[in-house]
């Protein structure tokens, strides 16, 4: 079997957005549906890169930010949304986290906690 690459995954609501370490797009892909609760047919992957050697080992699923680093990704943000360079391209996180992050600070904040979670305050109208 081919050693494990890093692909991309992506939704239509690109909510959930971020990189998955399998052995095919199918596993990508299905790993993804498995864990973030989407059907057949509503993740699409891309090949980023194949991983080097001294990666060959790394399970499949989630991987580090030390994984994308080893595989040659260059982190532009390491806050929520992160934002990772290969090359000229460029792979922003889904946004749901950061959404619930935020909501959480608000929270935080209101109850006088302050904002653990290091987002701005939602802007009311």
């Amino acid at each position: 079997m081919p050693g494990p690459k890093l692909y991309w995954c992506t939704t239509s609501g690109q909510s959930d957005d971020w990189f998955v370490v399998a052995h095919s797009a199918r596993e990508a892909s299905r790993f993804f549906r498995d864990e973030e609760g989407y059907g057949a047919g509503d993740v699409q992957t891309k090949l980023v890169v194949g991983l080097p050697e001294k990666l060959s080992e790394l399970p499949s699923g989630w991987p580090t930010n030390e994984a994308i680093v080893a595989a040659g990704g260059r982190f532009l943000r390491l806050e929520t949304p992160r934002c990772v360079a290969f090359g000229e391209e460029t792979f922003t996180e889904g946004t749901f986290d950061f959404k619930r992050a935020t909501v959480m600070d608000d929270l935080f904040e209101a109850d006088g906690k302050g904002r653990p979670n290091g987002t701005r305050r939602t802007e009311l109208a």
